[in-house]
């Protein structure tokens, strides 16, 4: 799918005032990434950090052969330099790629009390957009496509893959929505450097705008 089609997709500007939104972000730092392809997708989740509106919140985690649950929504969310810096110092760790145990992790622990987020259900229920960046295949842990059922403990969830590279499995990449397909989507790129052209294609408009995200 083209940059523009996933940006006009999903980062949409918004005004300055919005409800209350939640960004979880779940980063692959398997030993297919390498470090430098790690910093580049951290330093692209912690960008984007700076053009969410007022009332949204980010949490990250990332997974190789273990979970790592690096920033929660209760974490500082008002001092957006302290987010942004928290963010660019998440460690790449390098090792197998345990896909399903990071959907699990995100279920019950980032998207749950322990992390700051309270499950509301019906029409209270907060925006909840996950985005899962990776470039392979799960080769360790839970069944990706079993563990992804859980998404739909969580209300009004936006679930997106984003696979990078030749060797990502799409049947995988698409199991990874689960079984929320109708509020899910799946983005492939061709590579990092795409990723990198997204930031600067979304920070260029919010700039120009003065919009947020």
């Amino acid at each position: 799918m083209e940059l523009s089609h996933i940006k006009a997709h999903r980062l949409k500007r918004q005004d300055r005032s919005s409800d209350d939104k939640y960004f979880l972000y779940i980063l692959d730092s398997s030993g297919s990434i390498g470090h430098t392809n790690f910093k580049d997708m951290k330093d692209v989740v912690a960008e984007f950090s700076l053009f969410y509106c007022t009332d949204t919140k980010v949490a990250v985690m990332s997974y190789s052969d273990y979970v790592y649950k690096d920033y929660c929504f209760n974490c500082d969310q008002t001092n957006v330099i302290t987010r942004y810096n928290a963010i660019k110092a998440i460690p790449y760790h390098s090792g197998l790629t345990a896909s399903g145990d990071a959907i699990q992790c995100a279920c019950d622990y980032m998207l749950n009390s322990p992390c700051g987020f309270s499950i509301v259900s019906g029409q209270n229920a907060p925006e909840v957009t996950v985005v899962f960046i990776t470039d392979g295949k799960s080769n360790r842990g839970k069944n990706v496509c079993t563990a992804a059922n859980c998404w739909s403990n969580i209300y009004n969830i936006n679930v997106f893959p984003i696979g990078i590279g030749k060797y990502v499995n799409y049947n995988e990449l698409n199991c990874i929505k689960g079984n929320i397909a109708n509020k899910a989507s799946q983005f492939n790129l061709r590579d990092f450097k795409e990723l990198l052209e997204l930031l600067k294609e979304v920070k260029q408009e919010a700039e120009k705008n003065d919009k947020c995200i």
